[in-house]
């Protein structure tokens, strides 16, 4: 059993949302190009009651045998602060520059 972690986002309508789709869908289209028929896996965006929908997951731990020799890390304390992940990938699996989340957080200067 591997955990990931996801987040679905619904657009509702919203044209600003709406536009974003379109230009992964026109990325997707133009990358396709650079590839042999069907190497690049085929994408199509979900929907919510015909509303467009973006989903984006991560696996927490890579089971070893796809590790492929890629430098073991340890998560990060803020990721990870009681350390349960840091203890499931000793038993579980390993953790990974790919299973890293990363976030940004920017404070506004007023406060």
């Amino acid at each position: 059993m591997w955990a990931r972690q996801s987040v679905k986002l619904v657009g509702m309508g919203a044209k600003p949302f709406n536009e974003a789709v379109a230009g992964l869908v026109a990325i997707h289209q133009k990358f396709d190009g650079f590839y042999q028929a069907k190497a690049l896996m085929p994408w199509v965006t979900d929907g919510v009651n015909e509303h467009f929908t973006l989903s984006f997951s991560n696996r927490y731990l890579t089971a070893v045998d796809l590790a492929q020799d890629q430098p073991h890390l340890d998560p990060d304390l803020i990721i990870d602060p009681m350390r349960i992940l840091s203890r499931a990938a000793k038993e579980f699996g390993v953790y990974l520059e790919d299973n890293q989340v990363l976030y940004y957080e920017q404070d506004s200067v007023d406060g």
